[in-house]
């Protein structure tokens, strides 16, 4: 994802009101983590199988507001 950002870097900073094409796993990975929360995160984590486990760790490593606050995904 990084190699694809480089050619792109104008227009990530100026998302929302511009989007881009190739950007879109950019833009989709920002919107899940920007919408996760402590209760989302642990229903992804406990409630489905591994790929929205998956999905709930790599949104939360992203994500600044889940970084120090959830303890029960230490329980994972």
């Amino acid at each position: 994802m990084k190699i694809v950002a480089r050619g792109y870097q104008k227009f990530v900073s100026a998302y929302p009101g511009v989007g881009c094409e190739p950007l879109a796993p950019f833009y989709l990975h920002r919107k899940a983590s920007g919408m996760l929360d402590e209760e989302l995160l642990c229903d992804l984590l406990f409630s489905y199988g591994w790929r929205e486990a998956n999905w709930a760790l790599r949104c939360a490593d992203l994500s600044r507001a889940t970084r120090n606050a959830p303890s029960s995904a230490s329980a994972w």
